[in-house]
């Protein structure tokens, strides 16, 4: 087991701890296809065409590189949502793929009970339903106070904010939590801080 990047005085809820993993060797257990397909609201034909071109061996695969995920959303964000910043077009690519995992067998397994768990139970199972999609990384939750809780991802080369726009949107749009706030930090190299409050 890794050890553990958790500061002193708070005590994880869950941790899922693993090894690190060369960044060349992360992998996504999860179709490259559900990316691609997350994304076609936003795809010119053009872009499908340099998707199909340039990532086409990974597609129908039952898993893919980490680093063709990040390629992925890097290539849409510069063609077709080039015109918003690009903290704002991963968080809504992040979005995107949330809703369009909900159509996957995965997917509806996963995140049919969030409505009724809530948030503070679904961030309490977070670390596991994160670590049973890739091969690679340390994640914890921890409730620091009342509506107050902390997600870190460590080993992890996902952009920030597209984990920032799922969880947002899985936040808001499936369990309508009020006057949710979701920030991060980068506390270390390849270590994302989620700092999560709500009403």
């Amino acid at each position: 087991m890794p050890p553990s990047n958790v500061p002193p005085g708070i005590t994880p809820a869950l941790r899922i701890a693993r090894p690190p993993v060369p960044d060349a060797d992360k992998m996504i257990l999860l179709p490259l296809d559900n990316h691609v397909r997350a994304a076609e609201i936003y795809l010119t034909p053009g872009t499908q065409a340099r998707i199909a071109a340039e990532f086409g061996a990974y597609l129908g695969k039952p898993r893919y590189p980490l680093l063709v995920s990040n390629a992925v959303t890097d290539l849409v964000c510069a063609t077709d949502l080039a015109d918003r910043p690009v903290g704002e077009a991963r968080a809504l690519l992040g979005a995107a793929y949330l809703w369009s995992y909900r159509s996957t067998i995965a997917g509806r397994v996963t995140l049919a009970a969030l409505p009724l768990m809530g948030i503070a139970r679904t961030l309490r199972r977070a670390p596991r339903d994160f670590a049973a999609t890739t091969n690679y990384g340390t994640r914890w939750s921890a409730e620091l106070g009342p509506r107050h809780w902390r997600f870190d991802f460590e080993d992890e080369l996902l952009h920030p904010e597209w984990i920032q726009g799922l969880l947002t949107c899985a936040f808001t749009e499936l369990i309508r939590v009020p006057g949710l706030q979701i920030g991060y930090t980068l506390p270390a190299p390849k270590h994302i801080s989620f700092d999560i409050i709500w009403q």
